[in-house]
């Protein structure tokens, strides 16, 4: 048998690697492999020898890089069928994308190409890294960026915080009575919002659904038999079955398709709109088929048909369709078919598409093809890519290559988008040229630069454009060089010492250049607004596009959301400005630490930039100052163009949005009475649906039923003839209750003084009785009641459904009778009226209206009736129109909900402020939320209409005052100034819909369009839901999918449209997943852009977290399918929903998105619906809602505006009345500087008062005719009628008249501000103003008649005592006025419903905080008048005044009570002053003075002539001669010598001769008296904004007071006593030398008089006593006023003189002292105490340093300059050893610093005591064991106690601890030398539970005759960071003073342990322990066991657990 042999060479022409594997098959042998690989550019050759005979098949398979043989041969990339007798040559070679398999043989069996996977991989790695590179510095800008924004908010921060405290410096002036007037109430910006209306969805689906159906049959010439009375729904369903009939008969289906229909779309559950479009599916399938047609072979066709027609409109019911016809499908999982039904649903494939991928893959795996699907979803590829990923034998592979290679769109498919979004064609056109250009030239200048002279060639290019007809060549050059500018502007550069970062600059994309084109060549001529996806760089357009508008010279406006963004903008493109010579700034300016008076010049000079970035809020403030305050703000700057980012939601969300500069009317203070009692009858009402209509109602208050049913008859007017137990009467005969019991009731209510309720508290048998009148039973009294009424009177009943929680009819319902009453009935025999919320109003009004009276009504020496509310009587016109708004609005405020409409947070004031966690109730307030958009909380916003006052009474906070609108600018107003130039230029992530766009276009003259994004979107939608069967189903339904979303590794973001759902959900999904949960519903609080989300995270948030949040997730997520955006409501317009989806997909990442929505918080016409409807609904609606708001809201704005211009310029008529001179503001003037006008009566009233006074009168006007402009009357007759009005105003002013008394209070206090300069000379007719004042309202007259008597004091004329006695006495009564008004508003609130209103606080809450406050001041000030009465009932002489601020009458001052002083100012109450007896001249006093000269005189002589040696008496002279001198000048009634003057002199006098005279004691003791009075000024300072060097000045103070070395001071007296420490007692404290003799007593009151006085007295000895001395050292002494160093103890004294010695360590004396005046505990538990109270004073001052921060300065300042502190004794380390160590260290290395300062050093304690140290006091000696311990041990040996025998054994340790006996300081002890504040932190250190704890277990431990546990016990309590760890894990916190040693912890630990070396050798050389032993405890030393010793460390940490359980 012969053979015949082949070669076979393979070639490798590619740079990659291969696997080659040859292959024979025979058909009765097995197969024959020969494998191997190819390198780049290698060769192989196999010789195959084949029998002649044999028949045998060669193939050759060839594989992509080195694999295994099988691999290669089941799955090869290329092969042949050959034949190895021609000797074959292959060649594998690249050509593009491919790979090429060719032979020089032809053969027909093959597969020659493949894609080029070399080339691929190649590409995809090069890409990924500079994707990688890309995303590096992107990151890096990003972390720039944020820091910006971080520095950027830090400077608003640092100056809100100088705003805080130059108000706190105001205040501080107004206290100093440096001013007369209060705040400026006009500089404040607001935005006031109403409540946001639930906008109604409604819909007659019936109607519209027949309409539609009808046209639907005629299209199709369908003719539906007449009269027929059935359903629409059947008839749809009758049509659609008549027709599947037919056409399964025509393709021979069977009957079963039908069946099959209905189930997969769920037909019956479908609402009528789905039928309908399932019917036209179902037609269009039937009617529209060709006769060729015949595909509808099976069921699964027929569906196929339908869904193929459903997918464009109706995508949720074409993934029902499509889920069914998977049903039988077994080759794909669950997962598989649900991602199919996603693709469908989103468009990604067609039907066809997916049957087509279902045939191929038929065979695969399943779980590659749910790889496949997951990554076409994911990446939303198109089909064709899938299916030709399927025809490779790796198809995820070569999608995944085809997900790397993706790159941004080309120019090509930006423009194919653009036309699909119809662009205008002319612009179009240029786009097209210029976008291919630009794709092509830009990347060339990746590494340009621009010159001097190419900017300015680029300037001149500029200039030179036509919009209207540009120059392509020169646009194109424009975009070049601007892009170039670009990049090198936005190149970042980081210097961090000799490293330099450089974050390379970014060129623009071509999105964003198309962008520019778009606005500078927009048809338009008033702007245009461009929809730009997020992420897309819209500032960078901004900036292009300002600097370009700028350099042709127009002034640009650029509007930004925040503050913050308008900073970083600026900062950000400041240098593209700054590089075309473009100005720029922002607004406001950083003012940093400019003087207020400078603000506004800075101001102005920013406005006087071409490019101004600000906020629509700050440009709409400053515009209405220029305007209507008549400032120079905006200086000459016009209206140009404006620049909008988020264009949308400032002219769509907030278009109606008002910006106001503040004004609080004078007397709206008054109302609040009238408000509290609108609350007092609101409060219990609530909002209830019928089940009939549907219509809410109001269920009044709940009461017993028949006093109830008696009251909706008759009303609150009672009725001698009729009784409500006369309604229950009847049921004694109907057999409900016996005659006893009702007896019985009777006696009970007789017992309760006649009322129900007084015997509903003190009797139970209204309980029994009511128990019995049940719903049924009062049903029937009612019945009867309604008989013997003749039935002129008609009950309906109702009862309350839980289920529905709505009112259902009970019984018959009546007819119409004369009196229609709805009540609700409930058991227990209570029930309520039910009213609608327009009967509720008028009710309410009328029962008000009855009760208020005018003070014209009233006089103020008669009784007012009880209930009667006075109001001034010209607020009657104002009050009565807007009595029905206020009850309509506290109506409203019950429906609010915390946590949705509102929130509870701190107020806008306390920004900048340092506020201590339990003081952060007091300045909470209520806070509008944006919930509906932005979720923002909206500090700068409150509700009008006495909106914001109810919901402060719901929550118990302190009162706000009302306020007028009396100038406003909406949003819309300001953007429309710029069409009158060049027009607004917008972008937007969201412009809306058609309506939206349409509403944009109609107002603002602009043209809309859509910009494509940058990268392909690849966000997948998944269809909605809506959860049935409550709200507790849906949160479940939430939490499954989030839990199903995070498991398989993405992150999940749950949109929620309020806080309180959020909390909800954050609850149930916190309890029920291992994933961590982020919340972020607060922007101030929370953040999560600052982080990196990794696999499984959620997110929680509002709409905050929905719009222009940058959420960023890891690479992980991303391919795990990206960020998944969960909305759980369904928002109110299209732009909101995408904002929240806009938070996925960001610059081409992949996403999720999904609705998962209650269906019973949906409106009516969505339930049901699928997502698509539902959408076409809301456009509808929202298009309803736009054209109701351009009629309504819109005009009332405009027509608003209109009048506010009219009376604008009434107001510059009316400045004409008056002459520069007569407009001076005498609050600001000088006296000096005062025009004579002003000393005399005028005319006409004073401009600044006037002014006012027509603001008010314009306000007041424009509430009157609020139906007027409502209703759209003619505009043309409101000016006249407002015009009319302000003459009629005006007249009077002129005439120095006005109704509102407030006017002539306000002109009074500007005549009475120059009069308080100039007291005794000029009143400037202050008096005849104030008399006017008190003239125009007898009632209101307590502030006139006070200041009248003021003016009459000072100017000191005739009989002016008694005049001004008078006045104060009719004033002191004239005070009860303003007390009724307050005690009405605190008793009616009292009697509102509070139980359902959560109060904003556990505590005290500022209500009554704020009403306490208020009454206080009240009584301070009727306290003041008796005082100055008594003082003028002398007959003594003349008296003067002494003035002090209103501040003076507050005995506290926290933020709330500090409010109530506006109160006070707006009464006209701006200066409080006392009287005093003014002195007389004495001659006795000149004579004294002239004697003291003397003296003087002769003293200096005696000194001098007796060469020193009558030194003595010559200083004695002095020193006397010097104090008469002051005495007979104070005596003489000379006001020559001030009180500073006369200060300094003391102190001179002090300086020159006390000394001498040891005076120096008695100095001393004045400075402390001075001491003691300025800490107590300071403390009871109001809190105030701290800097940080004064943070930490406070902080480092109250550390040291932890330190029980730290010795007391009369700080912490000053704390213990203000604070509530000792429950309100006062400390005396008695000082006397060691002889008994008094030196000093002070008396530190209590907070609580009630509560008692703590008596102390320390004993003061000279620790170097003055007889050991020689004279000649006490005299140098004495001549340099020298203190000797004292020690002391104190003794508590009791009542009765005897006295307790104190016993204490270190320096805890005080507080030892102060325990046990208080406690009669051992003494263990008093050192315990003691400690824990100077822990509690340390926290006191820690937790409230804007407190404490001045009384801490001063005692530092005290402790620097005195030279004796009577509670000081010198212990522990100063500021000054800390100073000498750090200077020392501070070059040194750690190893210099140990050995230096000997730290680990074993000795005697003497020994290491005298060791020399570089600087002293740093190194503590540290007894290990403790000497207290010892001592202990020392005691019970010593007493022969038997639990010491086991000890005892170790004769050595005995002996050394017997030495304690007479060494109580264990001087002779062996210690270790430690660093003072490592010292400080052993838990052997101190007095604290745990060191207790720790010191008994040693010395039961050694007690045990353990001793080497003892001492391994005692190394481990000694070690600081031990220590510090125990402490740790037992949840202890002890502040312990830090201190920067210079040695790091390891280094600290190897000090340690080299000491504890020496000490184990200490420890043997004295024989305490063996040899055994010690090497026992040296090798546990080595191995560092004395830190990780866990067997020890549980024993130490169960004694101090037991020891803290049981002290």
């Amino acid at each position: 048998m012969g053979n015949q042999g082949g070669k076979v060479t393979v070639e490798n022409k590619t740079p990659y690697k291969w696997t080659v594997c040859h292959d024979s098959r025979e058909g009765i042998f097995p197969n024959k492999y020969i494998t191997h690989r190819i390198g780049p550019y290698g060769r192989s050759c196999v010789e195959h020898i084949i029998p002649l005979n044999w028949l045998i098949t060669f193939y050759i398979h060839v594989k992509y890089g080195h694999c295994s043989e099988t691999e290669c041969y089941t799955k090869p990339d290329l092969w042949y069928k050959l034949n190895p007798r021609g000797d074959p040559h292959f060649i594998i070679r690249e050509c593009g994308d491919e790979i090429y398999l060719d032979c020089n043989i032809n053969y027909e069996e093959k597969k020659s190409t493949c894609p080029n996977y070399g080339k691929l991989e190649d590409d995809a790695r090069q890409r990924e890294a500079e994707r990688r590179q890309e995303k590096e510095q992107e990151e890096k800008r990003r972390q720039a960026q944020r820091e910006l924004e971080r520095r950027i908010e830090e400077q608003i921060k640092r100056e809100s915080e100088i705003s805080a405290k130059r108000l706190c410096q105001a205040s501080e002036r107004l206290k100093q009575k440096e001013i007369l007037r209060g705040q400026d109430f006009h500089q404040q910006t607001h935005i006031i919002q109403q409540p946001l209306e639930v906008y109604t969805v409604e819909r007659d689906e019936v109607a519209e659904t027949e309409k539609k159906f009808s046209e639907l049959m005629f299209s199709y010439k369908i003719t539906e038999i007449k009269d027929s009375e059935e359903p629409l729904a059947d008839r749809m369903k009758c049509l659609q079955n008549e027709i599947m009939v037919d056409f399964c008969k025509k393709h021979n289906l069977s009957s079963s398709c039908m069946f099959s229909f209905d189930a997969a779309v769920d037909y019956d559950t479908l609402p009528l709109s789905d039928r309908l479009s399932v019917l036209e599916a179902v037609l269009q399938v039937v009617f529209e088929e060709t006769e060729d047609d015949h595909k509808h072979q099976y069921d699964r066709d027929v569906l196929l048909s339908v869904l193929e027609q459903l997918i464009d409109t109706h995508p949720s019911l074409a993934g029902k369709l499509l889920q069914n016809v998977f049903y039988t499908d077994v080759q794909l999982s669950m997962q598989s078919k649900e991602i199919l039904c996603q693709i469908l649903f989103n468009n990604m494939w067609t039907p066809g598409e997916i049957t087509d991928f279902m045939r191929n893959i038929t065979g695969k795996a399943t779980e590659q093809v749910f790889s496949l699907l997951h990554m076409a979803q994911t990446y939303k590829l198109k089909y064709c890519n899938v299916f030709k990923a399927l025809c490779t034998s790796d198809p995820l592979r070569m999608l995944q290559t085809h997900v790397y290679n993706e790159r941004h769109k080309d120019a090509k498919t930006i423009l194919s988008e653009m036309h699909d979004e119809n662009l205008p064609e002319n612009v179009l056109t240029i786009l097209e040229d210029v976008l291919l250009y630009l794709e092509k030239e830009l990347p060339k200048t990746a590494t340009a630069y621009l010159s001097e002279n190419e900017v300015e060639d680029l300037k001149k290019m500029v200039k030179s454009l036509d919009f209207n007809d540009p120059d392509r060549d020169v646009l194109k050059q424009v975009l070049i060089k601007m892009s170039v500018a670009v990049k090198m502007c936005s190149t970042i550069i980081f210097q961090k010492g000799e490293k330099k970062t450089v974050i390379e600059g970014y060129l623009p994309r071509l999105t964003q250049l198309a962008s520019l084109v778009i606005f500078l060549l927009s048809k338009s001529n008033t702007g245009c607004l461009l929809e730009i996806g997020t992420g897309e760089g819209k500032s960078c357009i901004l900036a292009m596009l300002a600097a370009i508008h700028a350099i042709r010279g127009v002034n640009v406006d650029l509007v930004t959301s925040s503050p913050v963004l308008s900073c970083r903008d600026l900062e950000e493109w400041k240098e593209l400005y700054n590089m075309f010579g473009i100005t720029s700034s922002v607004v406001p300016p950083p003012l940093n630490d400019s003087p207020p008076e400078k603000h506004e010049e800075l101001i102005q000079d920013a406005y006087s930039k071409q490019v101004v970035y600000s906020t629509v809020g700050t440009f709409a403030a400053d515009t209405l100052r220029q305007e209507f305050e008549k400032k120079t703000t905006r200086g000459e700057r016009n209206f140009e163009m404006v620049l909008v980012d988020e264009v949308d939601y400032m002219t769509l969300d907030n278009g109606v949005q008002i910006t106001f500069l503040s004004h609080e009317s004078r007397g709206l203070q008054h109302l609040e009475q009238v408000l509290a009692s609108i609350w007092a009858v609101t409060s219990a009402c609530r909002p209830i649906q019928m089940e009939e209509t549907g219509e809410t109602m109001w269920a009044t208050r709940v009461q017993n039923f028949h006093t109830a049913a008696l009251l909706a008859m008759i009303g609150s007017d009672t009725s001698d003839s009729f009784s409500p137990l006369d309604i229950l009467l009847p049921g004694i005969e109907l057999g409900f209750y016996s005659e006893d019991d009702f007896e019985m009731l009777k006696a009970s209510v007789s017992a309760g003084e006649g009322k129900e309720e007084n015997a509903t508290l003190h009797d139970d048998t209204w309980k029994s009785l009511m128990a019995k009148t049940g719903v049924e039973q009062q049903y029937d009294l009612l019945s009867v009641l309604e008989i013997g009424m003749e039935n002129k009177v008609a009950f309906n009943c109702y009862v309350y459904q839980s289920e529905t929680r709505k009112a259902a009819c009970f019984g018959q319902q009546k007819t119409e009778t004369d009196q229609n009453i709805n009540m609700l009935l409930l058991e227990n025999g209570k029930a309520c009226e039910i009213m609608s919320e327009k009967d509720l109003v008028e009710a309410t009004v009328t029962e008000l209206t009855s009760k208020i009276k005018y003070s014209k009504q009233c006089n103020l020496n008669a009784d007012t009736e009880k209930n009667t509310l006075v109001i001034p009587p010209f607020m009657e016109e104002y009050l009565q129109k807007q009595l029905p708004v206020f009850v309509e609005n506290a109506l409203k405020a019950i429906q609010m909900t915390k946590g949705r409409e509102y929130m509870i947070e701190k107020s806008l004031r306390a920004q900048g402020m340092d506020i201590s966690e339990e003081d952060q109730h007091i300045y909470h307030t209520v806070i509008p939320v944006d919930f509906q958009a932005s979720g923002m909380l909206e500090k700068s916003k409150r509700w009008g209409d006495g909106l914001q006052q109810f919901l402060e009474m719901k929550h118990q906070l302190a009162l706000s005052p009302l306020s007028n609108v009396t100038n406003y600018m909406s949003n819309q107003s300001f953007f429309k100034r710029y069409l009158r130039g060049k027009g607004i230029c917008g972008l937007s992530g969201t412009l809306g819909g058609d309506a939206d766009k349409c509403f944009l276009t109609r107002h603002y003259k602009t043209d809309c369009y859509v910009i494509p994004a940058h990268q392909r979107k690849k966000v997948t939608e998944l269809p909605a839901v809506q959860v049935r069967g409550g709200t507790d189903e849906w949160i479940q339904m939430l939490c499954d999918t989030v839990s199903k979303v995070s498991d398989r590794g993405q992150v999940v973001l749950v949109v929620c449209e309020d806080v309180n759902t959020a909390n909800a959900l954050n609850e149930k999904i916190t309890a029920g997943t291992k994933h961590p949960v982020t919340m972020y519903t607060n922007s101030e609080s929370h953040s999560i852009e600052n982080q990196e989300f990794t696999d499984g995270q959620i997110i929680i948030t509002t709409n905050l977290g929905g719009r222009g949040t940058d959420i960023k997730v890891t690479k992980q997520v991303n391919q795990h399918g990206g960020l998944f955006v969960i909305l759980t409501y369904f928002p109110n317009n299209r732009r909101v929903e995408q904002q929240v989806f806009g938070r996925t997909g960001r610059k081409g990442t992949p996403g999720m998105v999904q609705l998962i929505l209650n269906h019973e918080h949906l409106a009516l016409a969505y339930q049901g619906h699928s997502i698509e409807i539902m959408r076409e609904l809301r456009e509808e609606f929202e298009s309803k809602r736009i054209k109701d708001m351009e009629k309504e809201k819109l005009v009332e704005i405009e027509m608003k505006e209109e009048l506010f211009s009219t009376f604008c310029q009434f107001l510059s008529d009316f400045d004409q009345h008056y002459s520069t001179e007569e407009k001076t503001d005498l609050f600001e003037v000088k006296v000096k500087d005062v025009p004579h006008y002003f000393e005399s009566h005028c005319t006409k009233m004073d401009y600044h008062p006037a002014l006012n006074a027509l603001k008010e009168s314009w306000g007041l006007w424009l509430i009157l005719h609020t139906d007027q402009i409502n209703t759209q009357n003619d505009i043309m007759k409101l000016k006249e009628d407002l015009i009319q009005h302000l003459q009629n105003t005006s007249h009077k002013l002129l005439q120095g008249n006005s109704e509102n008394f407030y006017d002539h209070i306000q002109q009074a206090l500007g005549r009475t501000a120059l009069h308080f300069q100039n007291k005794t000379k000029c009143d400037y007719e202050a008096k005849f103003y104030w008399e006017k004042a008190s003239d125009s309202d007898n009632y209101y007259r307590a502030v006139a008649l006070y200041n009248q008597a003021y003016v009459t004091i000072n100017m000191a004329k005739k009989n002016y005592k008694n005049e001004a006695r008078a006045l104060l006495e009719e004033a002191e009564k004239a005070i009860d006025v303003y007390v009724s008004e307050t005690a009405n508003t605190l008793s009616l609130l009292s009697m509102s419903v509070t139980g359902d209103f959560e109060p904003h606080h556990s505590g005290s809450c500022n209500f009554q905080i704020q009403m306490q406050a208020r009454m206080n001041i009240f009584e301070s000030w009727k306290r003041n008048i008796t005082k100055i009465l008594k003082v003028l009932a002398q007959d003594e002489g003349d008296v003067t005044t002494v003035d002090s601020a209103l501040y003076s009458l507050a005995s506290c001052e926290d933020f709330v009570c500090s409010s109530e002083f506006g109160l006070f100012l707006n009464y006209g109450l701006a200066v409080v002053f006392e009287v005093k007896n003014k002195p007389r001249f004495s001659f006795d006093a000149l004579i004294c003075c002239f004697i003291g000269v003397a003296q003087v005189v002769a003293g200096v002589l005696i000194c001098a002539l007796s060469s020193g040696a009558l030194s003595s008496f010559g200083l004695g002279l002095i020193s006397e001669g010097v104090s008469d001198m002051i005495s007979g000048v104070m005596g003489s009634g000379s006001s020559i010598l001030t009180t500073t003057f006369t200060q300094k002199l003391n102190n001179a006098t002090g300086k020159a001769v006390g000394n001498f005279l040891a005076r120096h004691k008695t100095q001393s003791f004045f400075d402390n008296q001075q001491h003691h009075y300025d800490l107590k000024s300071a403390k009871e300072r109001k809190d105030e904004s701290l800097s940080e060097r004064k943070r930490n000045e406070t902080e480092s103070y109250a550390n040291k007071i932890t330190d029980e070395q730290h010795p007391a001071t009369a700080l912490e007296l000053h704390v213990l006593t203000k604070s509530n420490l000792l429950e309100g007692k006062g400390i005396c404290v008695t000082v006397v030398d060691s002889k008994g003799k008094l030196l000093s007593e002070e008396t530190y009151t209590g907070s609580d008089p009630a509560a008692g006085t703590i008596t102390l007295r320390l004993t003061k000895t000279p620790q170097n006593p003055q007889s050991e001395r020689g004279k000649w050292e006490k005299f140098k002494s004495r001549i340099k006023g020298e203190m000797t160093s004292q020690s002391g103890h104190f003794d508590m004294v009791h009542s009765d003189g005897s006295t307790l010695a104190v016993n204490s360590e270190n320096q805890n004396c005080l507080f030892h002292a102060v325990i046990q005046a208080t406690t009669n505990a051992p003494d263990h538990v008093v050192k315990e105490k003691a400690q824990e109270l100077r822990s509690k004073v340390s926290e006191e001052i820690r937790s409230k340093p804007g407190k404490y921060v001045n009384a801490v300065k001063i005692q530092n300042m005290f402790n620097k300059t005195s030279s004796c502190n009577k509670f000081k004794i010198e212990g522990g380390v100063t500021e000054d050893d800390e100073r000498n160590y750090k200077e020392y260290t501070e070059n040194k290395r750690p190893q210099e610093i140990i050995n230096e300062y000997k730290l680990g050093e074993v000795e005697e304690y003497e020994g290491l005591i005298n060791m020399k140290k570089p600087t002293p006091r740093m190194v503590e000696a540290d007894h290990i064991p403790p000497k207290s311990v010892l001592r202990d041990l020392c005691k019970l040996i010593d007493k022969k106690d038997t639990s010491v025998t086991s000890l005892k054994e170790n004769k050595e340790f005995c002996e050394q601890v017997m030495k304690m006996k007479n060494d109580q300081n264990g001087k002779n002890q062996t210690c270790m030398n430690a660093l003072y504040y490592d010292h400080r932190r052993a838990l052997t250190t101190g007095s604290s539970t745990e060191s207790n704890a720790c010191r008994d277990l040693l010395k039961e431990t050694f007690k045990s005759g353990n001793v080497v546990e003892g001492l391994k016990l005692s190394l481990m309590t000694a070690h600081p960071e031990v220590s510090d760890n125990i402490r740790s894990e037992l949840g202890i916190n002890r502040n312990f003073q830090t201190f920067e040693a210079g040695l790091t912890q390891n280094q600290r630990n190897q000090y340690y342990k080299d000491g504890y070396m020496k000490l184990a050798e200490a420890y043997s050389s004295k024989n305490i322990i063996d040899q055994n032993q010690k090497t026992e405890l040296m090798g546990w030393i080595e191995q560092d066991r004395f830190l990780t010793d866990e067997s020890l460390k549980n024993k130490m940490k169960a004694v101090i657990t037991q020891r803290s359980r049981h002290p």
